[in-house]
């Protein structure tokens, strides 16, 4: 029972991560998958040219993104494959849920530092301004 509380918050918390890091954008007709993310990275930019930001401070945030970029790159290669986990025997299911566990986790995490990284760069003003603009989206 713990294993399914625990995939719970690790779905819950990258979900609220992501809400965080990429402003929604909102689903139009037609639009698929694509457009949607070229909305959210959209939205982001228009929040970052709203904060004023020097030319340091882009800088550091574009080698950032970089990083995570990269860090999602391994993650993405660390597919879950549903074929791992099934033998003529049956599902095992703790082994299955604990690679998901364990996966939610580490990108939530990944996520997580990026906001961190982004907050640090920012001053403090900048910071305020981003976390409204952020839950004004």
């Amino acid at each position: 029972m713990s294993i399914l509380k625990s995939v719970a918050v690790a779905t819950i918390i990258g979900c609220m991560g992501s809400s965080l890091l990429y402003a929604e954008a909102p689903i139009k007709d037609g639009q698929g998958h694509g457009q949607q993310i070229k909305g959210k990275k959209h939205n982001m930019k228009n929040i970052f040219q709203q904060l004023n930001l020097t030319k340091e401070q882009r800088k550091e945030l574009r080698a950032s993104r970089k990083d995570m970029r990269k860090t999602i790159k391994n993650h993405k290669s660390n597919k879950l494959k549903t074929g791992d986990f099934i033998t003529e025997k049956g599902v095992d299911r703790k082994g299955m849920l604990k690679a998901a566990t364990t996966r939610t986790v580490t990108i939530t995490n990944s996520r997580a530092d990026m906001i961190e990284k982004t907050l640090k760069i920012l001053t403090p003003e900048q910071r305020k301004k981003f976390v409204s603009l952020l839950k004004a989206k």
